[in-house]
């Protein structure tokens, strides 16, 4: 049986709120394990087939997305010198549409079969945050 445990990442206001914390997954070693190889094998395969865009940011070697953050900014400022422009970076890279992300890797070729698990492995996600008595809603995965 697998074990699953989470604790939480502070995100924004007050502290006394559940709702200002984001729930990290602590899974375990076993399960850290598969994660990676799957990771790996897939990223392998993408890469080998030129399927991730040279913009691509986040998850790459020497490719954060303080790195895309700043280009993006540089390039924005160059096209919108004219302009007041204000943007709010505050949830740009907080989650991913699980069907989009599966959808794009059936295009990509990924095997039924990995689809499957990866589909799995994601759906009927729920999680909450709990301080002391306080409780934040249940979200689920998109």
């Amino acid at each position: 049986m697998e074990m699953c445990f989470y604790h939480t990442c502070f995100k924004k206001g007050a502290s006394s709120d559940p709702a200002n914390y984001r729930p990290t997954s602590l899974t375990s070693i076993a399960c850290k394990f598969l994660e990676t190889c799957v990771k790996d094998t897939l990223l392998r395969y993408l890469l080998q087939h030129k399927l991730i865009s040279p913009h691509q940011r986040g998850f790459l070697s020497r490719r954060s997305t303080t790195t895309q953050l700043l280009e993006c900014c540089l390039d924005w400022n160059v096209a919108l010198n004219a302009y007041n422009t204000y943007l709010d970076f505050a949830k740009a890279f907080d989650s991913i549409v699980h069907t989009k992300l599966i959808a794009k890797l059936a295009c990509f070729g990924i095997n039924d079969e990995l689809l499957n698990w990866i589909c799995n492995f994601l759906s009927n996600r729920t999680h909450d945050v709990n301080i002391g008595n306080s409780c934040s809603p249940v979200s689920t995965s998109s």
